[in-house]
Protein backbone atom coordinates (compact mmCIF):
# COMPACT_ATOMS: atom_id res chain seq x y z
CA UNK A 1 0.00 0.00 0.00
CA UNK A 2 1.20 3.03 -1.19
CA UNK A 3 2.00 5.63 1.86
CA UNK A 4 -0.07 8.46 1.81
CA UNK A 5 0.91 12.34 1.24
CA UNK A 6 0.72 14.52 4.76
CA UNK A 7 -1.46 17.49 3.60
CA UNK A 8 -0.44 20.47 2.06
CA UNK A 9 2.42 17.88 0.47
CA UNK A 10 2.47 17.55 -3.23
CA UNK A 11 2.29 14.28 -4.66
CA UNK A 12 5.14 12.23 -4.48
CA UNK A 13 6.80 13.90 -1.74
CA UNK A 14 8.23 12.25 0.78
CA UNK A 15 7.55 13.38 3.81
CA UNK A 16 10.95 11.62 5.71
CA UNK A 17 12.62 14.96 3.59
CA UNK A 18 10.05 17.62 4.68
CA UNK A 19 11.50 17.02 8.67
CA UNK A 20 13.89 19.73 9.92
CA UNK A 21 16.66 18.50 11.23
CA UNK A 22 18.75 22.08 12.06
CA UNK A 23 17.34 24.34 13.65
CA UNK A 24 17.76 28.02 11.99
CA UNK A 25 20.08 30.01 13.55
CA UNK A 26 20.24 33.41 15.07
CA UNK A 27 20.68 36.34 13.05
CA UNK A 28 24.28 37.44 14.59
CA UNK A 29 24.01 40.33 12.23
CA UNK A 30 21.65 42.06 15.34
CA UNK A 31 24.17 41.85 18.11
CA UNK A 32 27.73 40.58 16.72
CA UNK A 33 29.83 40.84 19.69
CA UNK A 34 26.92 39.38 22.14
CA UNK A 35 27.04 42.50 24.20
CA UNK A 36 24.14 43.09 26.01
CA UNK A 37 24.50 47.06 26.85
CA UNK A 38 26.10 47.66 23.23
CA UNK A 39 22.65 46.80 21.77
CA UNK A 40 20.81 48.48 24.59
CA UNK A 41 22.62 51.95 23.94
CA UNK A 42 22.00 51.62 20.52
CA UNK A 43 18.28 51.48 21.14
CA UNK A 44 17.76 54.28 23.70
CA UNK A 45 17.67 57.96 22.92
CA UNK A 46 19.08 59.24 26.35
CA UNK A 47 21.21 58.03 28.59
CA UNK A 48 21.62 59.26 32.39
CA UNK A 49 25.38 59.12 33.96
CA UNK A 50 25.59 58.77 37.34
CA UNK A 51 29.02 59.12 39.57
CA UNK A 52 28.81 56.57 42.30
CA UNK A 53 28.93 58.20 45.82
CA UNK A 54 30.70 55.51 47.31
CA UNK A 55 33.53 55.72 45.34
CA UNK A 56 34.25 59.23 44.75
CA UNK A 57 36.61 60.90 46.21
CA UNK A 58 34.73 62.40 49.05
CA UNK A 59 34.29 58.26 50.30
CA UNK A 60 38.06 57.43 49.57
CA UNK A 61 38.95 59.81 51.88
CA UNK A 62 38.36 58.22 54.68
CA UNK A 63 40.35 54.90 53.37
CA UNK A 64 43.65 56.74 53.28
CA UNK A 65 45.29 58.55 56.01
CA UNK A 66 46.24 61.61 52.90
CA UNK A 67 43.39 63.85 53.33
CA UNK A 68 44.11 64.84 49.67
CA UNK A 69 44.05 61.34 48.67
CA UNK A 70 42.23 61.09 44.29
CA UNK A 71 40.41 57.82 43.55
CA UNK A 72 39.38 56.59 40.69
CA UNK A 73 35.97 57.07 39.63
CA UNK A 74 33.03 55.14 38.78
CA UNK A 75 29.94 55.36 36.68
CA UNK A 76 26.57 53.76 36.38
CA UNK A 77 24.86 54.71 33.04
CA UNK A 78 21.45 53.96 33.05
CA UNK A 79 18.10 54.68 30.25
CA UNK A 80 15.23 57.47 31.42
CA UNK A 81 14.08 54.90 33.31
CA UNK A 82 16.69 54.46 35.28
CA UNK A 83 17.55 50.37 33.86
CA UNK A 84 21.63 50.23 34.11
CA UNK A 85 23.44 49.71 30.71
CA UNK A 86 27.00 50.26 31.74
CA UNK A 87 28.86 50.23 34.79
CA UNK A 88 32.38 52.46 33.81
CA UNK A 89 35.80 52.33 35.86
CA UNK A 90 38.53 54.48 35.69
CA UNK A 91 41.74 52.53 35.81
CA UNK A 92 44.84 54.99 36.22
CA UNK A 93 48.10 55.09 38.37
CA UNK A 94 48.00 56.48 41.78
CA UNK A 95 50.96 59.42 40.74
CA UNK A 96 48.73 60.71 38.16
CA UNK A 97 46.02 60.56 40.49
CA UNK A 98 47.55 62.37 43.07
CA UNK A 99 49.81 65.06 40.78
CA UNK A 100 48.12 65.34 37.84
CA UNK A 101 44.39 65.24 39.11
CA UNK A 102 41.72 66.04 36.50
CA UNK A 103 44.29 66.12 33.77
CA UNK A 104 45.40 62.66 34.19
CA UNK A 105 45.92 60.38 31.77
CA UNK A 106 43.36 57.03 31.91
CA UNK A 107 41.48 53.77 30.57
CA UNK A 108 37.90 53.48 31.42
CA UNK A 109 36.01 50.51 30.26
CA UNK A 110 32.40 50.35 30.25
CA UNK A 111 30.84 47.07 30.74
CA UNK A 112 27.66 45.53 30.35
CA UNK A 113 25.29 43.61 33.40
CA UNK A 114 26.74 40.37 31.79
CA UNK A 115 30.80 41.96 33.00
CA UNK A 116 31.55 42.29 29.34
CA UNK A 117 33.55 45.05 28.48
CA UNK A 118 31.97 46.43 25.75
CA UNK A 119 33.36 49.71 25.48
CA UNK A 120 37.14 51.48 25.90
CA UNK A 121 37.72 55.04 26.25
CA UNK A 122 41.78 56.15 26.19
CA UNK A 123 42.93 59.51 27.81
CA UNK A 124 46.73 60.55 27.56
CA UNK A 125 48.04 63.01 30.14
CA UNK A 126 48.32 66.36 28.64
CA UNK A 127 48.67 69.58 30.62
CA UNK A 128 47.08 72.16 29.21
CA UNK A 129 48.54 75.69 30.49
CA UNK A 130 47.60 78.25 28.15
CA UNK A 131 50.85 80.51 28.75
CA UNK A 132 53.50 77.17 28.10
CA UNK A 133 51.74 74.81 26.63
CA UNK A 134 48.73 76.00 24.78
CA UNK A 135 48.56 73.31 22.43
CA UNK A 136 48.10 70.22 23.85
CA UNK A 137 44.70 70.13 24.59
CA UNK A 138 42.72 67.45 26.22
CA UNK A 139 41.57 64.34 24.07
CA UNK A 140 40.05 60.42 24.18
CA UNK A 141 40.19 58.05 21.89
CA UNK A 142 36.92 55.45 22.41
CA UNK A 143 36.80 51.75 21.03
CA UNK A 144 33.83 49.94 20.42
CA UNK A 145 34.17 46.74 20.75
CA UNK A 146 37.41 46.92 22.36
CA UNK A 147 40.15 47.22 19.54
CA UNK A 148 38.15 48.67 16.94
CA UNK A 149 38.15 52.53 16.68
CA UNK A 150 35.09 54.34 16.62
CA UNK A 151 35.42 58.02 17.45
CA UNK A 152 37.85 60.30 19.20
CA UNK A 153 36.77 63.36 20.94
CA UNK A 154 39.36 66.56 20.38
CA UNK A 155 39.64 69.80 23.10
CA UNK A 156 39.32 72.83 20.76
CA UNK A 157 41.03 76.44 21.70
CA UNK A 158 38.69 78.96 23.17
CA UNK A 159 38.56 82.22 25.01
CA UNK A 160 35.58 82.05 27.14
CA UNK A 161 33.05 78.81 26.00
CA UNK A 162 34.36 75.61 26.24
CA UNK A 163 34.06 74.05 22.99
CA UNK A 164 34.47 70.14 22.11
CA UNK A 165 34.75 68.37 18.36
CA UNK A 166 33.40 64.77 17.73
CA UNK A 167 34.71 62.53 15.35
CA UNK A 168 34.48 59.89 13.59
CA UNK A 169 36.67 55.91 13.23
CA UNK A 170 37.85 58.30 9.89
CA UNK A 171 38.74 61.50 11.86
CA UNK A 172 36.23 63.15 9.99
CA UNK A 173 33.79 66.08 12.03
CA UNK A 174 30.45 65.18 12.78
CA UNK A 175 29.67 67.13 15.75
CA UNK A 176 30.50 70.28 18.26
CA UNK A 177 29.61 70.73 21.84
CA UNK A 178 29.54 74.01 22.91
CA UNK A 179 29.47 74.98 26.41
CA UNK A 180 27.84 77.92 28.37
CA UNK A 181 29.87 81.09 29.17
CA UNK A 182 32.63 80.36 32.25
CA UNK A 183 31.57 83.88 33.29
CA UNK A 184 31.14 84.29 36.89
CA UNK A 185 28.73 87.51 37.16
CA UNK A 186 26.78 86.06 39.90
CA UNK A 187 26.42 83.44 42.03
CA UNK A 188 22.83 82.18 41.30
CA UNK A 189 21.38 80.70 38.19
CA UNK A 190 18.13 82.27 39.22
CA UNK A 191 19.43 85.70 38.31
CA UNK A 192 20.16 85.04 34.65
CA UNK A 193 16.64 83.83 34.47
CA UNK A 194 18.43 80.08 33.12
CA UNK A 195 18.37 77.08 34.96
CA UNK A 196 20.22 75.63 37.63
CA UNK A 197 21.71 72.71 35.08
CA UNK A 198 24.46 73.34 32.61
CA UNK A 199 23.92 72.45 29.43
CA UNK A 200 26.32 71.49 26.72
CA UNK A 201 24.58 71.82 22.82
CA UNK A 202 25.94 69.12 21.07
CA UNK A 203 25.62 71.11 17.21
CA UNK A 204 26.05 69.48 13.72
CA UNK A 205 28.79 69.69 11.57
CA UNK A 206 26.47 69.27 8.44
CA UNK A 207 23.74 72.20 9.47
CA UNK A 208 25.24 73.68 12.54
CA UNK A 209 22.11 73.22 14.07
CA UNK A 210 21.57 71.66 17.82
CA UNK A 211 20.69 68.00 17.66
CA UNK A 212 21.16 66.94 21.64
CA UNK A 213 22.87 68.24 24.14
CA UNK A 214 24.94 67.38 27.78
CA UNK A 215 23.68 68.62 31.03
CA UNK A 216 25.08 68.50 34.38
CA UNK A 217 21.96 68.16 36.56
CA UNK A 218 22.40 70.50 39.72
CA UNK A 219 23.28 68.69 42.93
CA UNK A 220 22.66 71.14 45.21
CA UNK A 221 19.88 69.17 46.65
CA UNK A 222 22.13 65.92 47.39
CA UNK A 223 25.14 68.11 48.31
CA UNK A 224 25.14 67.07 51.90
CA UNK A 225 24.79 63.18 50.80
CA UNK A 226 27.17 62.74 47.86
CA UNK A 227 29.07 66.79 47.54
CA UNK A 228 31.22 65.17 44.75
CA UNK A 229 28.73 62.85 42.89
CA UNK A 230 27.77 64.37 39.59
CA UNK A 231 25.04 63.27 37.05
CA UNK A 232 24.48 63.97 33.38
CA UNK A 233 22.08 63.12 31.49
CA UNK A 234 22.59 63.03 27.26
CA UNK A 235 20.12 63.64 24.75
CA UNK A 236 21.72 61.83 21.76
CA UNK A 237 21.14 63.02 18.15
CA UNK A 238 18.45 61.46 16.52
CA UNK A 239 19.82 58.15 13.89
CA UNK A 240 23.13 57.86 14.68
CA UNK A 241 25.27 54.94 15.47
CA UNK A 242 26.77 53.05 18.17
CA UNK A 243 30.00 54.21 18.08
CA UNK A 244 29.14 58.09 17.47
CA UNK A 245 26.81 56.96 20.77
CA UNK A 246 29.94 56.26 22.68
CA UNK A 247 31.82 58.69 21.43
CA UNK A 248 29.68 61.38 22.82
CA UNK A 249 29.69 59.20 26.59
CA UNK A 250 33.25 59.49 26.08
CA UNK A 251 32.68 63.57 25.77
CA UNK A 252 30.30 63.51 28.62
CA UNK A 253 33.16 62.09 31.12
CA UNK A 254 35.49 64.70 29.65
CA UNK A 255 33.36 67.33 30.07
CA UNK A 256 33.33 65.76 33.86
CA UNK A 257 36.90 65.82 34.13
CA UNK A 258 37.28 69.15 33.44
CA UNK A 259 35.17 71.24 34.21
CA UNK A 260 33.56 69.82 37.40
CA UNK A 261 36.28 67.62 39.21
CA UNK A 262 37.00 69.45 42.04
CA UNK A 263 40.40 69.47 43.88
CA UNK A 264 40.84 67.02 46.13
CA UNK A 265 39.63 68.86 49.86
CA UNK A 266 37.42 71.60 48.04
CA UNK A 267 34.44 70.86 49.74
CA UNK A 268 33.32 74.38 48.86
CA UNK A 269 33.06 74.20 45.18
CA UNK A 270 29.13 74.70 43.53
CA UNK A 271 27.92 74.41 39.71
CA UNK A 272 27.57 78.34 39.64
CA UNK A 273 31.23 78.57 40.11
CA UNK A 274 31.27 77.40 36.69
CA UNK A 275 28.33 79.39 35.10
CA UNK A 276 24.86 78.45 34.26
CA UNK A 277 22.86 78.30 31.46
Amino acid sequence: MEQGNLPGQPAGANPAEAVVVEQPKANDDINPDGHVGTEELEKTDRVLVQQLGEYSEQGNKCCCCCNNYEGENEFEITDRFGHQIFHAKEESGFCGRQCCNSLRGFEMFLSDRQGKDCIKISRPTRFDNCLICPCLLQSMVVESPIGVVVGKVEQKLTLFSPEYEVLDADDTPVFNIEGPSTCKCCSCGCCCGGSRNIVFKIISKTNNEQVGSISKSWNGVLKDVLPKADRFSVDFPPDIDIGMKASLLAATFLIDYLHFEADPGDENQDDNDYGNN
